[in-house]
């Protein structure tokens, strides 16, 4: 069974790099809450990977009730994850 590796995506705020607290990719409030997020690639260097967003509790409940919101925080995982991997 292939090894997974975890990568762990938020909003850069000066804070230690290993570290529970990070700043919430959508809106940068400090938080220790994560979130997996489901991304499907075919290419197999990404396959390996487990991805896991920074996500505040006020930017979580709002994804549930508002499909802008859910968008926004996509399209902003996606791009962290394709200029981590250097794709453009």
């Amino acid at each position: 069974m292939p090894t997974i590796r975890q990568v762990y995506l938020y909003e850069d705020r000066n804070l230690p790099k290993i570290g529970w607290l990070q700043g919430c990719i959508v809106c940068s409030t400090i938080t220790s809450h994560t979130k997996i997020y489901e991304f499907k690639s075919q290419i197999p260097s990404i396959a390996k990977y487990e991805f896991h967003t920074y996500l505040c509790p006020t930017c979580s409940r709002l994804m549930k009730n508002n499909t802008e919101k859910y968008d926004e925080y996509k399209q902003i995982t996606n791009e962290m994850i394709f200029f981590k991997f250097g794709f453009y």
